[in-house]
């Protein structure tokens, strides 16, 4: 029984330096940890830097609606100009369908043609400004000149 309780203390005392030996490493660790303080300021500034990423993926989600109704009006906008083209274009096709067909110039109607081509415009351009076919303008333009 003797030689039991030597061992038995043996193994105790072997077990309080084995203990001893892990606190001082673990004091060693909380030392190491706590004169570590750029770690400490590196996570701060990942907190930081996650919480400026939040915010602009916030942002960037506004501006990805704002982007889309901006385009959704620019879209509607240029919808509504290529109609008013096209009814432009239409009411232009009725006005030269419409224009005086087979009626003989007027005087003043010659005289606003050769003081048109005087000036230097084209003939398109004095066709459209007196509302007459080209060979009318054509004819006037020969006839005075």
């Amino acid at each position: 029984m003797i030689k039991e309780f030597y061992h038995i203390r043996e193994n105790f005392s072997i077990g309080i330096d084995k203990y001893n030996e892990l606190l001082s490493y673990a004091k060693k660790l909380e030392d190491k940890n706590s004169s570590r303080p750029h770690l400490d300021n590196l996570i701060k500034s990942v907190g930081k830097l996650n919480e400026k990423l939040n915010d602009l993926d916030s942002k960037n989600k506004a501006l990805a609606s704002e982007l889309i109704t901006t385009k959704d009006k620019y879209t509607s906008l240029l919808e509504k100009q290529v109609s008013l083209l096209e009814n432009k274009n239409e009411v232009f096709t009725l006005s030269q369908n419409l224009a005086k067909k087979g009626t003989r110039l007027s005087k003043s109607e010659k005289d606003e043609i050769v003081r048109l081509y005087r000036s230097g415009l084209s003939l398109a351009e004095i066709c459209r400004r007196v509302e007459r076919s080209d060979s009318g303008v054509r004819n006037a333009i020969r006839g005075e000149l």
